[in-house]
């Protein structure tokens, strides 16, 4: 969190929430991923095909806010 805080007093503003799973179910979905894998992963340009349809339908919920 400290280098967080860091980056973030360059900003005009900015803040910290807690999301319950629920909002952001991708992440909550990629920590059980980390619970279930052995080993460790990287993913570029792509996100884990677990979370895919997560990824979209939250992507396309947050345009459609807009």
């Amino acid at each position: 969190l400290r280098p967080m805080r860091s980056r973030g007093n360059r900003l005009p503003a900015w803040k910290v929430e807690h999301s319950k799973k629920e909002q952001n179910s991708a992440a909550h979905e990629l920590a059980q991923l980390a619970k279930r894998t052995k080993h460790s992963a990287v993913w570029r340009l792509r996100c884990p095909m677990c979370i895919e349809q997560i990824v979209a339908q939250e992507c396309n919920n947050s345009i459609s806010e807009f």
